[in-house]
């Protein structure tokens, strides 16, 4: 969708009446270009030639009860993610056809990538063995839940917030097994495929990998957590485009690895992945939707290091108000990047007043 002249209006007058934010300098304070802009005053291309297409996108992990895909299929939107399966669950996965469908969709072209969490595993995936919790979800879905001494060295403690998700230590070669590749005999999984094959087989653009900010979560037991993270994403991505070299990666969140990392680490970060996904950045809090307005000041400095290097950054902030709303895609306009607004729950996508007519 083309972003029509009244919206680059909106945001230049945005700009024109918002004190500037805090400039990034370099030691011998010069301004280091500043809403990502050049020295010629022109922002870095997207690298990407199909995400330079990019200027808008949905993101629905969930449906009530299922992703449909017909109905998303006729949203306006550029970009999609969504989950592998239409209800998360391995009989629900979607098919080469049914993907194929949703990129040559009635509502436009569209790239879609494929929701996968590496830095936690969830209840009733694929790879999930019931028998490393108690009490059996079966009876108790609700929990709280504990490990068993069945459960593997990978598994850690579960996510106060979503107790069906437990924190996994992520580059243990057992738990990568399960993500990138099983060439078969898996103590898990046997000889099914893998969560990165099943997304491959059935045509998804890329990946879009969540929990990146694990490394956070391990900094206290591994020092080499963020290293290890960016290992295991640029891993996810030389195995994927040994296959499709256009396989599109883009991990959410997390954006501060590159302060945690060296430099090398961190160029072969930005060589992995082709952009970042960003929530919460401007209306942060602990509701669910319409935070007040609360920028995340280290986080914008980040997501512009992303940007300068010439990645796409998809935002989205939980939002159901017309002025936030608003306000939220004049922000992320100006800095270059493509802004989503919804509901938490991410069960239907959303089309924003401030996104643009087709």
């Amino acid at each position: 969708m083309r972003w029509r002249l009244k919206y680059l209006m909106a945001s230049l007058a945005f700009l024109s009446g918002c004190a500037q934010p805090g400039n990034s300098r370099d030691a011998d304070g010069e301004n280091r270009n500043a809403f990502n802009f050049n020295s010629a005053g022109e922002r870095p291309a997207i690298s990407n030639e199909r995400l330079r297409a990019v200027n808008d996108w949905a993101y629905q992990l969930q449906g009530d009860p299922a992703i449909d895909l017909e109905a998303l299929g006729r949203t306006p939107f550029d970009l999609v993610v969504i989950d592998y399966s239409r209800d998360g669950r391995e009989n629900g996965a979607f098919s080469t056809g049914e993907i194929t469908g949703l990129k040559s969709s009635s509502g436009g072209a569209k790239i879609v990538l494929a929701y996968m969490s590496i830095g936690e595993a969830e209840i009733g995936r694929f790879y999930f063995n019931n028998a490393w919790i108690r009490p059996d979800p079966n009876v108790n879905p609700d929990g709280p839940f504990t490990l068993t001494s069945s459960a593997p060295s990978f598994l850690a403690a579960p996510n106060p917030n979503f107790p069906d998700n437990f924190k996994v230590r992520y580059w243990e070669p057992r738990w990568q097994q399960i993500i990138i590749h099983n060439p078969g005999g898996h103590p898990d999984i046997s000889d099914s495929a893998a969560y990165l094959d099943r997304i491959l087989a059935a045509g998804f653009d890329g990946v879009y990998l969540d929990i990146i900010d694990a490394f956070e979560f391990f900094a206290d037991e591994r020092d080499s957590a963020a290293a290890d993270m960016v290992t295991f994403v640029a891993a996810i991505a030389d195995y994927a485009r040994a296959q499709r070299p256009d396989f599109i990666v883009v991990p959410q969140n997390g954006s501060g690895i590159i302060a945690e990392v060296a430099t090398d680490a961190r160029a072969r970060y930005f060589a992995a992945i082709n952009g970042i996904g960003a929530e919460d950045t401007f209306y942060f809090g602990d509701a669910d939707e319409n935070n007040p307005f609360n920028p995340q000041t280290a986080t914008v400095e980040f997501l512009r290091e992303f940007r300068q290097a010439g990645l796409t950054v998809l935002a989205i902030d939980y939002l159901a108000q017309r002025a936030a709303i608003d306000d939220f895609y004049a922000r992320a306009r100006a800095e270059g990047w493509v802004p989503y607004a919804s509901v938490r729950a991410l069960d239907r996508p959303i089309v924003n007043p401030s996104q643009p007519p087709d």
